[in-house]
């Protein structure tokens, strides 16, 4: 409901609550969902049973600062509905945005099934930042990033038996000097990658990693910084899906 019901707000204004769940019920029975048909050509309505979730969902779209009631200033209460700032951002952000929890994680499943670590830590970065706990959502998906490398820096180890002593060094020390390390062995083999992989080493790779680190940091150590915000962690859970497909890919190239 939640994919929908966002899919909906991408395609226009909501104007009012009725418009949006009828606009939802469109998404619904354009994806194969069932819905309520209507006679003379009128539009389908969402089924019974799925209009308290629809409800409910508009609601804690609202708690999370995408929708807000009212329209302007003459039309400033329910059942009038419109974006806030923020969530015009959200929507313009694509499908795979952390406001949709289903959505997102089978999104990451679609490239390769989630882990037991995995599965441990995404949804509690997902719920925490639904419910703007950044500091929360930066701690989790600094973890489930860390171990994206702590497995890459194993693949390494075990199909690089030169480099097997080094690496296993690494991996018995801090993050830091894993990523370090992982960062200029690719650099050394960047010809050796296919182009997408390669023109992305720099970026998707070492940008991203050593970012979602230094939130986590900030996140998990006072001293270091000050609180993360929602922003900042928003931007880092779009970034991550990137993230893990490239590390993956790189982990089925080894060794190169």
């Amino acid at each position: 409901m939640r994919s929908c019901v966002l899919e909906a707000l991408s395609l226009g204004p909501p104007q009012q609550y009725l418009n949006l769940k009828t606009a939802t019920a469109g998404v619904a029975g354009h994806r194969g969902y069932p819905v309520e048909p209507q006679p003379h050509g009128r539009p389908a309505v969402l089924l019974r049973e799925d209009e308290r979730r629809f409800f409910e969902t508009v609601h804690a779209l609202i708690q999370e600062g995408v929708l807000v009631p009212g329209l302007n200033e003459d039309n400033d209460h329910w059942p009038f509905l419109s974006l806030t700032e923020y969530g015009e951002d959200v929507v313009r952000a694509g499908r795979i945005v952390p406001h949709d929890t289903e959505g997102y994680l089978r999104a990451m499943a679609q490239v390769r099934p989630l882990d037991p670590v995995e599965e441990r830590y995404m949804p509690q970065a997902l719920e925490a930042f639904r419910r703007n706990l950044a500091d929360a959502s930066a701690a989790m998906l600094g973890s489930a990033s860390e171990h994206l490398l702590i497995q890459l820096g194993e693949a390494v180890e075990s199909k690089d038996p030169a480099n097997a002593t080094a690496v296993k060094a690494k991996l018995d020390g801090p993050a830091l000097g894993l990523l370090t390390y992982l960062q200029a062995y690719f650099i050394g083999r960047r010809n050796s990658l296919p182009r997408p992989l390669r023109e992305t080493l720099d970026t998707t790779f070492a940008g991203i990693a050593s970012l979602i680190r230094i939130t986590r940091n900030d996140a998990g150590h006072p001293a270091l910084g000050g609180p993360v915000s929602r922003d900042q962690a928003f931007v880092n859970l779009q970034l991550f899906p990137a993230y893990r497909t490239w590390v993956l890919s790189v982990i089925d190239l080894l060794p190169i």
